[in-house]
């Protein structure tokens, strides 16, 4: 096989062949198959599969939240240019090729001649002699197929002329193959120029047809290029748009937080309103303090800190109602020392105030019909409790003390029952008479048991976080002291009864006993104590004395005994008739 150049021919080789492909002199043409190489469809190919692609850049990962190609990286500007250049390219190749075709001289085909094949479908014509045909056979009817070693024709004949084709065919191969003649060769190929040129023949050669625009086909898929620049960056912007619009629509954090890992046109608008109002949300619904004051820290410059300062009076009126739900002064204090900036400062003292008057209207509804002065002395106590108000023990809120303490007054005649029992039969000396253990020594642990009693009494009448009570030291001064915190003061005097036992077994003679007492409610800020007096006449326990068995303690035990007996009494007494009534 060997290339020829049309244009490259004289004019009379030219025309010999033109002649001869038209059948206008010998030799003519066994069979043509019309047509052209398929190259403009390749090049079309190139330029469709090109913009598809193109299309497909523009479309993958466009405005996708999830996608890691919804903004294209820089160096894809690359592929946009170089798939546009090919759009173009394969546009103008194709065109260009059509027009290098159709400006032919003679029909575009593949002709069968006797001496060869001519691949004539472009100017570059392509000729197989046909002595280097490996195959000529028929296939069919009315097809004729020649195979070359780099080329295989087909061709459509007349039925029942495809066998004459292949015999001339085959006789041409035998006259070829020794090496035949000029003259031979000359009625076979018609590539081999005549012996005598016609001497008034064209001498000019036949160029092919001036296609202007040719020049200038680079420049079209060079335009293209950058139009495919262009549409990077187009695409990169509409993208953008397109993600906003896409985070817009779903409105979370996720959508907020995908367009800042892709985005830049409305970054701004994304960070400082949209993400921070995205995250706003979620934290209203958890509808706690902390969470709006996480979102603060989080985005401490926003465009909507008025929506977050709203959010956050919201979650904290929500606290304090939960604190005032409570109905404890332990949650509103909780919610005090929690959230120190709350706006609720009315709010907070009326809350306060209603659980104190709670406090103070349990305690009267729960006093029997006659009792006293206790709710006047009730009132005073927890008005003074809300005015100091609580404090904090460790995890324990616990309200201001109240102290209890003992007053203990000087007897006035208790030397005398000492005479009266010197001079009673049953006298047994010294360990019979009463001031032995009605000394200070004797009376301290009954006042501190006593105070402590009180202390326990009176704290059952109130919650421990409104007001606690407090066993103080005993008092042994002729006046109260003064104090600074409420103080429940118990002044007792103790005398003899007159009232004496004599016991036979055991042996022994007892003074009954007369407790004077003077309660004293003192409240810093009021301008009187409150006062109420108890007289309790206390008898010797003569049970105690019959049930005790031989051998009988000596010593002054027994009397120790009956006057612990009778001093503890006392003191309970005064808890049953008195305190008692402060509490159900």
């Amino acid at each position: 096989m060997k290339v020829i150049d049309f244009y490259a021919l004289p004019r009379s080789g030219q025309d010999r062949i033109l002649d001869s492909c038209r059948g206008t002199y010998d030799p003519r043409p066994i069979a043509v198959a019309p047509g052209v190489r398929p190259k403009a469809e390749l090049w079309g190919a190139l330029s469709v599969g090109s913009a598809v692609a193109l299309v497909a850049l523009w479309a993958i990962g466009y405005g996708d939240l999830d996608s890691s190609l919804a903004r294209h990286p820089i160096p894809m500007v690359v592929v946009f240019a170089g798939l546009a250049f090919a759009v173009g390219l394969g546009i103008v190749q194709a065109l260009a090729y059509r027009a290098k075709v159709a400006g032919m001289s003679m029909v575009p085909g593949v002709y069968l001649f006797a001496g060869n094949v001519i691949d004539a479908r472009e100017p570059e014509l392509r000729v197989y002699p046909i002595e280097e045909a490996t195959s000529v056979a028929v296939r069919g009817s009315s097809e004729l197929v020649v195979v070359f070693p780099e080329a295989r024709f087909s061709f459509a004949v007349e039925e029942g002329r495809a066998d004459h084709a292949v015999q001339t065919l085959e006789q041409a191969r035998t006259l070829l193959a020794p090496g035949p003649s000029d003259d031979v060769r000359r009625d076979l190929d018609a590539l081999v120029p005549l012996a005598v040129a016609a001497p008034l023949a064209p001498t000019v050669p036949i160029e092919p047809p001036a296609v202007g625009w040719l020049r200038f086909r680079w420049a079209v898929p060079a335009l293209a290029a950058v139009v495919g620049v262009g549409l990077f960056f187009a695409r990169d912007r509409a993208s953008d748009g397109a993600l906003f619009a896409a985070a817009l629509k779903k409105n979370d954090v996720a959508a907020f937080r995908s367009y800042l890992a892709k985005g830049d046109a409305h970054r701004e608008e994304v960070q400082k309103t949209l993400l921070p109002r995205a995250e706003l949300k979620i934290a209203a619904e958890k509808g706690t303090v902390e969470a709006i004051d996480e979102l603060k820290q989080k985005y401490p410059e926003t465009a909507i800190d008025q929506e977050i300062e709203h959010q956050r009076k919201v979650a904290i009126v929500r606290a304090f109602e939960k604190a005032r739900n409570d109905k404890s002064l332990q949650a509103m204090l909780r919610f005090e020392s929690t959230y120190p900036k709350h706006h609720l400062a009315n709010d907070v003292a009326k809350a306060k105030h209603v659980l104190y008057q709670a406090a103070l209207t349990k305690f009267q509804k729960a006093l029997p019909e006659r009792s006293g002065d206790a709710g006047a002395i009730a009132a005073a106590l927890i008005a003074h409790a809300e005015k100091v108000g609580p404090k904090r023990k460790g995890d324990v809120l616990v309200g201001p003390p109240v102290a209890v303490r003992i007053h203990r007054v000087p007897s006035e005649s208790m030397d005398r029952a000492d005479d009266v029992v010197r001079r009673n039969p049953y006298y047994n000396g010294e360990s019979s008479l009463p001031t032995r253990y009605l000394d200070a020594k004797g009376l301290e642990p009954h006042e501190k048991a006593a105070a402590a009693a009180f202390s326990k009494a009176l704290a059952k009448g109130f919650s421990s976080e409104i007001i606690t009570f407090e066993p103080g030291e005993t008092v042994t001064t002729e006046e109260r002291p003064e104090v600074k915190v409420p103080t429940v003061f118990v002044s007792y005097r103790l005398e003899p009864s007159g009232n004496a036992f004599a016991s036979t077994r055991p042996r022994g003679i007892f003074m009954g006993l007369v407790f004077f007492f003077d309660v004293w409610v003192v409240v810093p800020g009021t301008e009187e104590p409150f006062h109420v007096k108890h007289t309790l006449d206390v008898k010797v326990p003569v049970k105690t004395l019959l049930d005790m068995g031989k051998p009988y303690p000596r010593g002054g035990k027994i009397e120790r005994q009956i006057y612990d007996e009778m001093l503890e009494q006392g003191f309970a007494e005064l808890e049953k008739r008195y305190f008692r009534q402060w509490y159900r």
